[in-house]
């Protein structure tokens, strides 16, 4: 993860040094990973990819956050506009016992097809020549590009985060 960094310039006896201390980090740790990941093909060339989202929240803090609420967000990519979209957004309330806790999504689907050509009618213009037409059939539908995680404590202050790649991040983005 990308930290920001806080420089500080310190005169000391006329001299000057320089201080970098890391951003502090949140103080619950979350894992992700896709489980039961399932892809159904049918004959016209659609996909139907079946997503479900295990998060694993973890804490060393002795204090007690009470209960948090995590938002996690599927991200899909539009085939026919070739940009990230927001495909999902769930709401999942968590309680860390002994400092942990394990929380899954419901499963998602995300349905699309890509571009392909499509065989057509067959016509016979004479006896002996037989043409068999093509038609393109462009990109439609959302393909299953990552999801993110943020988790919130009782007084809404965000208190962990992850997401599968940086640039899903919205405080990441201005920096790509």
């Amino acid at each position: 993860m990308i930290r920001k960094l806080l420089a500080i310039s310190v005169l000391a006896f006329g001299t000057s040094s320089l201080v970098v201390r890391a951003e502090e980090p949140l103080p619950v740790r979350v894992d992700g990973k896709v489980v039961a990941p399932a892809v159904e093909k049918s004959a016209k060339s659609e996909e139907t990819q079946v997503k479900q989202l295990e998060i694993k929240l973890s804490t060393l803090s002795s204090k007690n956050l009470g209960p948090l609420s995590v938002k996690c967000t599927f991200f899909a990519k539009d085939l026919k506009a070739n940009t990230n979209v927001v495909e999902k957004e769930v709401s999942l309330e968590a309680t860390l016992v002994q400092g942990e806790a394990v929380v899954k999504t419901p499963p998602e689907d995300f349905k699309s097809n890509q571009a392909h050509f499509e065989k057509g009618k067959a016509t016979t213009n004479n006896a002996t020549k037989t043409k068999t037409t093509t038609k393109k059939v462009e990109a439609s539908g959302h393909e299953y590009s990552g999801w993110g995680v943020k988790v919130y404590d009782k007084s809404n202050q965000l208190v962990g985060k992850a997401y599968s790649a940086s640039f899903l991040d919205p405080d990441n983005a201005a920096h790509h």
